[in-house]
Parts: structure tokens; sequence; C-alpha cells
């Protein structure tokens, strides 16, 4: 017993001495490596890489902390980039190449964010999808598509949110319907199936909280419809369709 207590005391005061200072060391070098790499066309690349490294890490030792910190730093030099737009070597997000990359980097955002199931950087980054989508006027590949959907799905029904829950499901859907030729029969009803379930699972629109909606609600309603790219004017009309 007394050897088990000291063997945990040990282990203990091993990780304040050694891991602790390493995951600090590792996290600074990140931190640094993005601060130097952002908003170089010449250098894009390699910014894309140390974010994904970045992102693993996080995930691989549960740093959700500094995971919100990286996906801030993130946002903040996408931010900077359109703010300073006589920089000098700035990428173009019109390029393909450059487009592709700063879309990957933020779907891994996504996924490392819903994996360690922190819910309100998953939204936040999904927001910084759609905000990049819209900024450059482009749809982003199907493969890029099925996964902002797939984690939609995720992240509405964590939140409640059953009727944009359904809407993303059926996005889902029509991309896999139309893009996805290795999908097999089996699969694409399995899909169908959620999507039904998913439209069943929302509730009779009721006409007295519509009447006396907050704006704390209406802005928030405005923002999920945003994300599945439909009409909050027709939001009564849609959950009679579904």
């Amino acid at each position: 017993m007394l050897s088990f207590v000291s063997g945990e005391k040990g282990k203990d005061r091993s990780d304040k001495e050694v891991v602790t200072p390493w995951f600090k060391f590792l996290w600074e070098t990140y931190r640094t490596v993005l601060e130097i790499l952002r908003n170089n066309s010449k250098l894009e690349a390699l910014y894309a890489m140390t974010a994904h490294r970045a992102f693993q890490f996080c995930k691989q030792y549960k740093r959700t902390t500094e995971f919100r910190r990286l996906c801030e730093i993130i946002r903040n030099h996408l931010a900077n980039l359109n703010k300073y737009r006589d920089q000098r070597d700035r990428p173009d997000l019109t390029a393909p190449e450059s487009l592709q990359l700063y879309l990957d980097t933020r779907v891994e955002q996504l996924k490392v964010a819903t994996e360690l199931s922190l819910w309100q950087e998953a939204f936040r980054s999904v927001e910084d999808i759609h905000g990049l989508m819209t900024m450059v006027k482009k749809m982003p590949k199907p493969s890029i598509l099925v996964v902002y959907y797939a984690k939609l799905t995720e992240i509405f029904w964590i939140s409640d949110s059953h009727l944009y829950h359904a809407y993303a499901w059926l996005k889902l859907f029509n991309l896999q319907k139309s893009y996805n030729k290795n999908l097999s029969q089996k699969d694409l009803q399995l899909i169908a199936s959620s999507v039904l379930l998913a439209a069943l699972s929302v509730s009779p629109y009721d006409k007295k909280y519509g009447a006396f909606e907050t704006e704390n609600e209406k802005e928030r309603n405005m923002r999920l419809s945003n994300l599945v790219n439909f009409s909050l004017d027709n939001k009564r009309e849609n959950r009679e369709m579904l």
C-alpha cells in the first residue's frame, strides 16, 4: 500500500517536473511558428501543416485550453489578413490552392473540436468555414461540404436545434446521393432514414413562441439558418414541409 502511494506521488512529481514543462514548451513552439508563418503566401503550406500538427497535439493530449487559444489565434490571423489588404506576399484566397489550404485547416479544427466535445468551439469553427466560403464566394469541394454538414448534424443535435438538425441531414443526404458514387444503396437508405427520423424529431411550430421571440433568440436563429443556407423568413413554412 505504501509503495503504491509513494509510486503515485512519484508519478505526480514526475508529471510536474518533466511532462508539464514539455507540454508548455511544445505549445509555445507551435504558437510561435504560427505567428512567424502567418499570412505569407510563400509559407502558407507550412502554416497549414503547423496548424494541423498543433490540432493533433491538442487532440492527443486532451489540451482543451490550448485548443481554444489555437482556434482564436488562427481566427485572428484570418481577420488580420482581411484587414491589411496591401500587405506584401499576402495570400490570395481567390486562388484555389490557397483557399483549399485555409478550408482544410478549418475542417481539421472542426473535427478536433467535436472529438474533444468542445461544442461551442465546434460551432464557432463551422461559422469560420461558412464565413470563409461567403468571403470568397466560392463553393468548396463536395468532400468538405460532407464533413461540414455531418458535423452540423452533431452540433445541432447536442444543442437541441431539431429543425436545423433535420435540414443538415437533408443537405448531407443530397450531397452523398449526388457526389458519392461509391456509396452503397444500403448506406444511402441509412442516411435517408436519418433524414426521416430527424424530421420527425422537429416539434410543432409554437405560434406563441414565434410571436414573442426575443432578440437573442432571433439572432441565434439567424446564425443557425445561415449555416444551413435556407431563408429564415420561411421558417414556419419549412417546418410544415418537414
